[in-house]
């Protein structure tokens, strides 16, 4: 896996330096520049058209930008409405015009505009410069307001009108940089060497820790893995958990950090630095490491999809980044040698890379003779294999491939407007397919078995949070972390006895694979890493949840025996899902009869 980089011209480039971008849809993008322009791009072609601002006279040296979570989920599912056209350019942006987004700048405000360049309001937010804005996204169309930072050393809460509602901190040094966790409950910002964690509508102190051994220059927060990203001018970035405990530290580089972003499936993220862009994966390690001639990267944004990368360097050019040769599919975990890996995976005999956009390797591992080469009508947005078939979402349209035949997969056009396809997940005689507007399970004839009806709003699903049988489809559900919900693939009604309440948040699921329903079971981790066991029909035993494990992370089920495999201290531990749980559940059950039984003899 590594970047392919793309440099904008120098015609269609800002001539100072690019200070904030953000993506519009997944092939257009918005950056602002210390030449007071903001520029919307065609991103395939490298083209740009100047947005310009009505009712600003004065002009702006622009310190961030961002359009909300919520615009970009809609703008995934407005394809081709509301065209932007000028003499040279045109720019279909999937964007409802009204939308508001947020500009900061060195005088102290924060502009709300539009992308009609309408100004909405201009607020007096900081004395010094207002470093940084970002939208809460707790509620639907920034509802939640958003959160800014300055160089006077405070942290505020503002309405979405730009009203304000509090001053979270005040300390005696600026802020240069904040983020919101994923359920916006806690705010993470940084100030000199430190970070501080604010948890909102609780009157305590903030979570402190010393994070680098020089000034902390940027950060982020994955709102899937909750795990933070911080870059300092010591030249390194750090990885830390949610409550500050460090997970990993690269060496030193030869410039400060500049620039860090979570890709929003939070398996990836990126780092910029004086012409240098890495790629590394959730655990830290590196899988590339580009030099673009551009200077410092001053800002970067991921896509909708976690395909491609946009960043704004100092030389004003925009750099725009697709990930290639990305394989994927299971692996057996007993046959991982360092490191869990979420993008380098093989299922069974069959690899599958893609090489480019619009191309896919297929090798049989067990003859490197074997090779198919795949070419889909438009761009890659998702693939998944298994169970001997290989599923492909485009932008406009699923591809159903089999092994037994790679040369006539099964074409099926995607609804309009129902957004981009952000997850797939296979099971022996169905797949589940996700996009911003529907989670919905079909067969491999590519025939829709059943719509599940759950709400569109709150953290998308991913890996960790949706898993599928043939006879169950389990959910996290997107607001409420410590709620699991049970569907019958066949017709979306809820399955066995309901939902799965837990007294923690569940940050990773899985279900077995073999047996009918009788003998599917659920196991899920929660935050303080403790595993359980849980049952989709309880037939009287008088407790549904049982933990099995502590410290484990990587749940993976066996799909040809009941078997469950799982890393604990970064050993391996096989769990046999065919017999403990069984005889678990049992014994309970038994236990609490004798009880019972005693307790009649003696009334």
């Amino acid at each position: 896996m590594r970047l392919r980089i793309k440099l904008s011209p120098a015609l269609s480039s800002h001539t100072e330096a690019v200070n904030g971008v953000d993506w519009l849809n997944t092939d257009e993008g918005i950056t602002i520049s210390d030449d007071h322009l903001i520029k919307l791009w065609i991103l395939d072609k490298m083209e740009s058209m100047d947005l310009s601002i009505v009712n600003v006279k004065e002009k702006i040296f622009p310190t961030s930008l961002q359009l909300s979570n919520h615009s970009l989920r809609e703008a995934t599912s407005k394809q081709a409405n509301n065209p932007l056209k000028s003499s040279n350019t045109k720019i279909s942006t999937s964007k409802n015009f009204s939308e508001i987004f947020l500009v900061t700048t060195s005088d102290g405000k924060i502009y709300l505009l539009n992308l009609n360049g309408k100004l909405e309001k201009i607020v007096d937010a900081h004395h010094g410069a207002t470093i940084m804005a970002r939208w809460n996204n707790s509620e639907p169309g920034g509802a939640g307001g958003f959160a800014s930072c300055g160089e006077d050393g405070c942290v505020k809460i503002w309405s979405k009108n730009g009203m304000l509602r509090s001053v979270l901190a005040q300390i005696g040094k600026p802020v240069y940089s904040l983020d919101w966790n994923g359920d916006s409950s806690k705010l993470l910002y940084c100030a000199g060497d430190e970070c501080f964690i604010k948890q909102l509508n609780v009157q305590s102190s903030p979570i402190k820790w010393r994070a680098h051994t020089g000034l902390v220059t940027c950060l982020g927060w994955s709102a899937v893995n909750d795990q933070i990203l911080t870059g300092g001018e010591d030249c390194r970035y750090r990885l830390w958990n949610g409550q500050g405990r460090p997970l990993w530290s690269s060496s030193a580089y030869a410039f400060p950090i500049s620039s860090v972003a979570w890709s929003h499936n939070g398996t990836m993220f990126a780092v910029g630095s004086f012409n240098l862009l890495r790629l590394c994966d959730k655990s830290g390690w590196s899988h590339s490491m580009e030099r673009p001639n551009c200077g410092s990267i001053n800002c970067l944004s991921w896509s909708p999809d976690c395909l491609q990368l946009i960043g704004g360097s100092a030389s004003g050019q925009l750099l725009h980044a697709h990930i290639v040769e990305k394989k994927i599919g299971e692996v057996n975990i007993l046959e991982k040698n360092n490191y869990w890996d979420d993008l380098r995976l093989i299922w069974e005999q069959l690899e599958a890379i893609q090489i480019n956009r619009r191309t896919i390797n297929i090798r049989d591992l067990s003859s490197e003779v074997v090779r198919e080469r795949l070419e889909t009508k438009d761009r890659i947005i998702k693939m998944e294999i298994g169970f001997n078939y290989l599923i492909v979402a485009t932008s406009k349209q699923l591809y159903i491939f089999s092994a037994k035949n790679w040369n006539t997969p099964i074409v099926n056009d995607l609804r309009e407007g129902s957004g981009l396809v952000s997850l797939i997940r296979l099971c022996e005689k169905c797949f589940l397919l996700v996009d911003s507007s529907s989670v919905q399970v079909l067969n491999y004839e590519g025939k829709s078995i059943c719509n599940i009806k759950i709400s569109s709003f709150g953290e998308p699903f991913n890996e960790q949070t949706a898993a599928i049988a043939n006879d169950l489809v389990v959910l996290r559900d997107k607001t409420q972390h410590s709620l699991i919900h049970l569907f019958d693939p066949q017709n979306g009604r809820v399955a066995g006895d309901g939902e799965i309440k837990h007294l923690s948040n569940i940050v990773e699921l899985c279900v077995n694979q073999c047996g009918g329903i009788v003998d599917r079971r659920i196991i899920f981790l929660d935050m303080n890493g403790d595993c359980f066991i849980a049952l989709v029909n309880r037939y009287g035993a008088p407790e549904r949840i049982q933990k099995i494990g502590s410290l484990l992370s990587c749940l993976t089920p066996n799909n040809s025996t009941n078997m469950m495999a799982a890393l604990q201290d970064n050993q391996k531990l096989l769990v046999s899902l065919n017999l403990f749980p069984k005889i678990y559940f049992l014994f309970i059950f038994m236990f609490v009869c004798l009880h019972y039984n005693l307790l009649i003899k003696i009334c």
